[in-house]
């Protein structure tokens, strides 16, 4: 078969010239039918289970012992599988961005899964158009080899663009390339391969230097899907969307099992993975794959500089270099609502802003400190502003905590990991606890004294329920905990600037 205007095939010893012949899979029907929405049986062949088992690390996962349920979504219901490949096992499937030094160990999350899923059930072509996005270094250029790996072995043809001026098309042909500038994009072989195809886009910064201003040609835009990974750079989401209609869906940041299980099958020392997780958060770039953790110093640098620009919009910016980027302070994460039965979902199209741990938000209350005056206004805007509501709210819970530990003569008491949840036994107050499970949901905080219990609600939004009864109903399940509430003083602290938000 002849290759297209202007490209040429690859050499069959190439990567993706094998990686084609491995996956291919010619479908029975053209274009290929309704079950190419679920994973390609081809595909599951490569992929394993985690089968570790459950609890600690000799026998399964031991998920770290870290504060952050702030930093992933509410946990969706039952168990969660987590799924991997091993690149030392299939060597040929090493491309791409998951060549060296990317470790062995590919977790295929579920929100690979999720995307792809949902993208083949949109109906009409004109709307699968995404600009996949979310926090730097969480793997949205291991889901674009994810997302090839798919259609290869779904039959799809499909045309992939991993840098700034090449193209490659993968169809039951083989694997052609050229050179973007030099594509015959009139050719009507060409215009009809489009139309039939999927674009997968890969370029960003950190892979590509000279992406910054670059922006996919108009030549693909009859393909049957459009997929662009990227950061969250709000220009270039901006001219996406204007030129081609394309929908923003952010990518959620790891789970704690899916870091948990990767630094079990890397054999990573638990430990250095925690002090990582300090600084950086559930970030795997950041976890597995930086030669040195941050810096308590970069991190102040980082937070100082915050505060010239404006520490919630800086929150949002997503622009500069990766010294001055937002990324290093916050985390980016698709926001949460709840229906009536008090299901989380998540909305893809809309992002909320909080800090990368419970540590970076506690050093900037430290270092805001002896200027807190000049932060109300913002805090008080912040909290009006969806997006920023949830770091606003642990800002002002970190101050909290602040306060009540300086005033403490002996050391503060906690439950493990401060996290309260409902089979703890809970050691002598004070306490100063943070809800995770569902039966505490309606508050961010309690703190138990000898003479005061405080519910302290601070980041008021959709996220809680903020009924008053809600809050009441807390003190069953703590006096079922050995809490004498009927001798303590209730104070319910709800913290937010617009009162109609309270019920």
């Amino acid at each position: 078969m002849n290759s297209l205007p202007g490209f040429q095939f690859l050499g069959e010893n190439t990567d993706y010239a094998q990686l084609h012949r491995l996956l291919w899979r010619t479908p029975t029907s053209s274009p290929p039918a309704a079950s190419a929405a679920r994973e390609p049986p081809t595909l599951a062949e490569y992929i394993d289970v985690w089968t570790g088992g459950e609890g600690n690390a000799e026998g399964g996962v031991d998920v770290m012992d870290v504060d952050e349920n702030d930093s992933e979504p509410t946990p969706r219901p039952g168990p969660q599988q987590i799924r991997f490949i091993d690149l030392n096992k299939h060597p040929k499937l090493r491309v791409h961005s998951l060549l060296e030094p990317h470790p062995p160990t590919v977790v295929v999350r579920e929100e690979y899964v999720e995307f792809m899923t949902h993208a083949f059930q949109v109906e009409k072509d004109d709307e699968r158009r995404f600009f996949l996005t979310g926090q730097p270094g969480i793997g949205k250029s291991v889901g674009a080899c994810y997302f090839l790996f798919w259609l290869l072995a779904s039959g799809q043809s499909v045309f992939l663009i991993p840098e700034t001026d090449v193209v490659y098309y993968f169809s039951e042909a083989g694997v052609q390339h050229a050179s973007d500038g030099h594509t015959q994009r009139n050719d009507l072989a060409v215009r009809a391969a489009i139309k039939s195809s999927w674009v997968l886009i890969d370029v960003d910064i950190g892979s590509s230097p000279s992406a910054a201003d670059w922006y996919p040609r108009e030549w693909i835009k009859p393909c049957t899907t459009l997929v662009w990974t990227s950061s969250p750079r709000q220009e270039r989401l901006r001219r996406f969307r204007t030129r081609f209609l394309a929908r923003v869906w952010y990518m959620s940041p790891w789970t704690l099992e899916e870091i948990a299980v990767l630094t079990k099958l890397e054999k990573k020392d638990p430990a250095e993975i925690r002090a990582r997780f300090d600084l950086s958060g559930p970030v795997a770039r950041s976890l597995f794959f930086d030669a040195s953790r941050a810096s308590t110093t970069e991190m102040d640098s980082v937070i100082r500089r915050s505060f010239s620009r404006g520490l919630f919009e800086f929150a949002t910016s997503q622009e500069g270099t990766d010294e001055e980027a937002s990324h290093r302070m916050y985390l980016v994460r698709p926001q949460e609502s709840w229906d009536e039965d008090g299901v989380p979902h998540l909305v893809r199209a809309e992002p909320t802003y909080m800090f990368l741990s419970n540590q970076v938000a506690a050093r900037t209350v430290e270092l805001m400190a002896e200027s807190a005056d000049t932060f109300r206004e913002r805090l008080a805007s912040a909290f009006d502003h969806p997006p920023t509501r949830g770091a606003a709210g642990k800002l002002v819970e970190s101050i909290l905590h602040r306060a009540l530990l300086r005033g403490s003569v002996d050391p503060f008491g906690v439950a493990p990991n401060s996290i309260l949840e409902a089979h703890m036994t809970l050691p002598p107050p004070p306490l100063y606890l943070r809800p995770q499970s569902q039966t505490f949901a309606a508050v961010d905080a309690i703190v138990v004294t000898d003479t005061v219990l405080w519910l302290v609600q601070s980041s008021v939004s959709d996220r809680h329920s903020l009924i008053f009864k809600s809050l009441l109903a807390i003190l069953l399940p703590l006096e079922k905990q050995g809490v004498k509430v009927n001798g303590l003083r209730l104070v319910c602290c709800l913290i937010g600037t617009d009162d109609q938000r309270v019920g």
